[in-house]
């Protein structure tokens, strides 16, 4: 590889300690980033800023098939169809409730057999293939509690119509990468991290996420690590890594 200067931005960044032996010799993909990239990619996509444009306009074939788009469909069918689903006192869906879209939820890869195999009893949490649709969904107004209920809004209602669909992953999308708590994934140990940098995650997954890759690996090629990661939270970051990596395939719709 032909020899290129570092700016003094990216200097910086090497010269933090613990950072080179973190990187163990893999080269970050957003280092190939100008620095006005860089800072154009770590705001939000809005009307102004347009470094990520997420497409509002998808067929309904696109729709369906991304797995996040598609049960989020099936979540507000069921709430339209029941009249409201039966919610515990924590917000969750009722455990019989949870049974019952056991059945109706497809998930690329997710065996509930295994998923399942230590629990007697079937939370909400226990499937995360439901828990992120629901959460999402309320997040987007499209579901709402109501008395003890899980109902479908105006909006949601009208999402359902082809006309609308079009928008639906868009939506979902935004607000899975830059407004749901990705500390959830991550315990708590290293609190939103990566959201702050969530376009030049997605940036970097796009250009250097196409073949197999560990998370390990993934994480070294498309974080800005935090500090914390260069002491021993470094195996907890790259599974929550893992788990974000895992989210946007199931977003995007992609497979692998």
């Amino acid at each position: 590889m032909a020899w290129r200067a570092e700016p003094w931005w990216l200097r910086t960044f090497y010269r933090i300690r613990g950072c080179r032996g973190w990187l163990d010799g893999v080269e970050p993909a957003w280092t190939l980033l100008t620095f006005e990239s860089l800072r154009a990619l770590r705001h939000e996509p809005s009307a102004v800023q347009t470094a990520i444009r997420v497409a509002n306009d998808l067929s309904v074939g696109e729709i369906a098939a991304s797995p996040v788009a598609r049960n989020a469909l099936i979540l507000l069918r069921q709430a339209i169809e029941r009249v409201g689903l039966p919610l515990t006192a924590t917000g969750n869906l009722s455990r019989a409730m949870v049974a019952e879209m056991c059945k109706l939820i497809e998930w690329p890869d997710y065996d509930q057999a295994d998923a399942f195999r230590f629990n007697k009893v079937i939370n909400e949490p226990d499937f995360l293939p439901l828990h992120v649709v629901r959460q999402l969904a309320q997040a987007a107004t499209l579901v709402r509690a109501q008395r003890g209920k899980l109902v479908a809004t105006p909006l949601g209602k009208s999402i359902l119509s082809d006309a609308k669909q079009g928008s639906l992953l868009a939506i979902l999308f935004h607000l899975a990468f830059w407004h749901m708590d990705l500390g959830y994934f991550g315990r708590g140990l290293l609190g939103s991290w990566p959201q702050a940098d969530a376009g030049v995650v997605l940036w970097s997954l796009s250009v250097c996420a196409n073949d197999w890759q560990s998370a390990d690996k993934l994480t070294r090629l498309c974080t800005i690590p935090a500090p914390a990661m260069f002491s021993e939270t470094w195996c907890m970051s790259s599974e929550h890594f893992g788990q974000l990596a895992w989210q946007f395939k199931r977003m995007s719709g992609s497979s692998g």
